[in-house]
C-alpha cells in the first residue's frame, strides 16, 4: 500500500465515502530497524509517512503474526494513536508442483548439506552464520556439511568479500539463486537440516517450510520466529556467536531440541485464507 502514493490517496478518498479499508501488514522493518543499517531496500521515511497516515485513517490492519500486531500497536501508541489490528499467522505449508530441476540443483542434492533459504541481505545475518560455520570447520573438518545459501542477492549483502577471502570456506559454502519452487523443494527434501539466523522477521516462511518438508530447523529466537517454530525447532540467539555456535554444533552432531510434527499439526494456506475472509467482513 505504501509504494504507489497515488493509489493510497485514491483508497483514502474511497474510505471517506464508507468503503472499508483493510491493510495487510507483513512487518515494520523499515521503521523498526531504522538507523541500524539493516532496514529493507525501501526508504524508511516513505514507509513511515504512509504508516502514520494509514493508522490515522482508522482502517483495519491484518498482521501476519502476534509480533507484528504488537509492534504495530506499540508504534501507534508512540504517535498518540490507537489501531484496529488483528493477527492472522501465515502458514507452514509449502505448496509446490514437482517439476524437473537443473543439473546444478541435482548435483547439490547429492551433497551432505545444511540449507538456508533466504534472500541475501544484512537483516538475514548471513555473515554471522558464515563466521560460525568457519569456527565449526575447525572442530569438524571434512565432516562439516556444506552450507547451501539459496536466495537472491540484495545490494547490501556483505558476505562476498569474506567468502572470497576464505575461498568459500574451503568449498564448504555454495550460493544458488533463481530457483523454482520445485527446486527449492528438492533442496529441502535432501538437506540434513535447515538454519535461519535472521535478526528480524514479520513471520519467517522458510522455518515453516522446513517443518512442512520434515526437516529439523535451527533458528534464531527473535521477533516472530518462535511463533512459526513453536516447540518443533532448536533456537539460538542471533546476536550471540557462542549461542549460535553451540546450536549449530549440536545440529551437525544430529542433536536437536525439537523435530517436525505431523503435517496435520501445521497451518495451511487454506486456513490462512479462511481467517482473512472472516476478518475482512468483521468490524
Amino acid at each position: 500500500g505504501w509504494i504507489p502514493r497515488r493509489r493510497h490517496k485514491i483508497l483514502q478518498r474511497h474510505a471517506k465515502t464508507g468503503v472499508k479499508l483493510v491493510w495487510m501488514c507483513f512487518d515494520l522493518v523499515p521503521v523498526s530497524l531504522k538507523g541500524a543499517k539493516l532496514k529493507a531496500r525501501s526508504s524508511g521515511s516513505r514507509f513511515q509517512n504512509w504508516l502514520d497516515e494509514a493508522i490515522r485513517d482508522k482502517g483495519k490492519f491484518i498482521c501476519i503474526s502476534n509480533h507484528v500486531r504488537d509492534s504495530l500497536a506499540a508504534y501507534a501508541k508512540d504517535i498518540g494513536e490507537t489501531v484496529n489490528a488483528v493477527s492472522i499467522p501465515l502458514a507452514h505449508e509449502f505448496h509446490f508442483t514437482d517439476a524437473p530441476v537443473t543439473a546444478k540443483v541435482e548435483a547439490l542434492t547429492k551433497l551432505d548439506y545444511a540449507l538456508y533459504v533466504s534472500s541475501l541481505g544484512l537483516r538475514k545475518n548471513h555473515l554471522a552464520l558464515l563466521q560460525s560455520w568457519q569456527r565449526l570447520g575447525l572442530i569438524h573438518g571434512a565432516e562439516l556439511p556444506t552450507l547451501v545459501l539459496a536466495g537472491s542477492r540484495w545490494k547490501e549483502a556483505n558476505i562476498f568479500p569474506f567468502l572470497e577471502e576464505t575461498q568459500w570456506l574451503g568449498g564448504k559454502v555454495v550460493h544458488i539463486s533463481g530457483l523454482s519452487d520445485a527446486e527449492i523443494a528438492a533442496l529441502y527434501r535432501n538437506c540434513r537440516f535447515t538454519v535461519y539466523p535472521s535478526l528480524s522477521e514479520g513471520w519467517g516462511l522458510p522455518v515453516g517450510e522446513s517443518l512442512w518438508m520434515g526437516k529439523p530447523c535451527v533458528c534464531a529466537d527473535n521477533t516472530s520466529l518462535p511463533e512459526v517454530g513453536g516447540k518443533w525447532v532448536s533456537y539460538f540467539k542471533a546476536d550471540d556467536p557462542a549461542s549460535m555456535d553451540k546450536a549449530l554444533d549440536r545440529a551437525v552432531l544430529g542433536d536437536f531440541d525439537g523435530f517436525p510434527p505431523d503435517r496435520a499439526q501445521l497451518r495451511t494456506w487454506d486456513a490462512v485464507a479462511a481467517d482473512i475472509a472472516r476478518e475482512v467482513v468483521s468490524p
